[in-house]
C-alpha cells in the first residue's frame, strides 16, 4: 500500500438525465432522481511504498521480500512513488428540494454507483530494488456521494445549479508486471475521494418534468 500520498486536483465533468419522482418541482418541494456519468482527468499521485521503510544496515538477515542483498552502502529507503489516475463514474442520485425562496431552491442529496479507475504505469525513484516500471491497470470500485446546493431558476425550463459534493471513489491498484517482465505485488491506492464544487445547468424537457443535466468544474 502507498503511504503519505499526495494527489493533484483534476478537472471533472458530468452529464446525465433525471426526473421528478415525488411532489411538484415548480413548488420547490420535490424528490428528484437522476443517473449521471462523470469523468475525472489525470490526477498525479505521489507517495511512498510502505514496505520499504528500513535501511539495509538495519536488516540482520536477508529480507524475504527482497530476494538479493544490495551492496552494504546502498540504502533501502522510503523513496517517492509516482503514477497518475483517471476515473469515470456512473452514479444514481436522489435529491430532496427544500422549498422555493424567490428564484432559489436549496437541496440536499446522496448517490451510489460504480467508479472505474485507470492507473498509469507506476515507477519509483532512487530505490535499488524498484528500478523497473510496473504496468498500469483498470479496476472497478463501489462509489458513494453526499451533495448540497442551490438551484436558481433562470427561465421556466432552465435552472442554474451551484453545489458541493463529497464523493468516495473507493480503491484502485496498479498492474503486476514490470517493464522487465518480472511479476510484482500490485500497488494499492486506497480511499480515493474528492471534495468538489460544481456549477451546471438543468434543463426541463416536455411536460413530464424530466430533465437533462450537464456540469462543468468550478475552481
Amino acid at each position: 500500500a502507498v503511504t503519505n500520498p499526495s494527489r493533484d486536483n483534476g478537472a471533472f465533468g458530468e452529464f446525465g438525465a433525471g426526473c421528478t419522482l415525488w411532489g411538484n418541482a415548480s413548488s420547490g418541494r420535490a424528490l428528484r432522481g437522476e443517473v449521471m456519468f462523470g469523468f475525472r482527468g489525470d490526477r498525479k499521485v505521489d507517495g511512498e511504498p510502505g514496505v520499504y521503510s528500513r535501511t539495509y544496515t538495519q536488516i540482520n538477515t536477508p529480507d524475504p521480500v527482497l530476494p538479493v542483498a544490495p551492496p552494504v552502502d546502498v540504502p533501502v529507503i522510503d523513496d517517492p512513488l509516482h503514477t497518475s489516475i483517471k476515473s469515470h463514474t456512473l452514479m444514481v442520485n436522489l435529491y430532496k428540494d427544500l422549498g422555493k425562496y424567490g428564484r432559489m431552491t436549496p437541496y440536499v442529496g446522496a448517490g451510489v454507483g460504480v467508479a472505474m479507475h485507470k492507473v498509469d504505469e507506476t515507477y519509483f525513484t532512487e530505490n535499488y530494488y524498484l528500478q523497473n516500471r510496473i504496468e498500469g491497470d483498470e479496476s472497478y470500485s463501489f462509489a458513494w456521494s453526499l451533495m448540497a446546493g442551490v438551484g436558481y431558476q433562470l427561465t421556466d425550463r432552465a435552472t442554474l445549479d451551484l453545489g458541493y459534493r463529497y464523493i468516495d471513489l473507493g480503491d484502485a491498484e496498479s498492474g503486476r508486471v514490470d517493464d522487465a517482465g518480472f511479476v510484482n505485488p500490485a500497488v494499492d491506492y486506497d480511499d480515493l475521494a474528492a471534495h468538489e464544487l460544481k456549477i451546471g445547468l438543468r434543463f426541463s424537457l416536455g411536460e413530464s418534468s424530466c430533465c437533462a443535466q450537464e456540469y462543468a468544474p468550478m475552481k
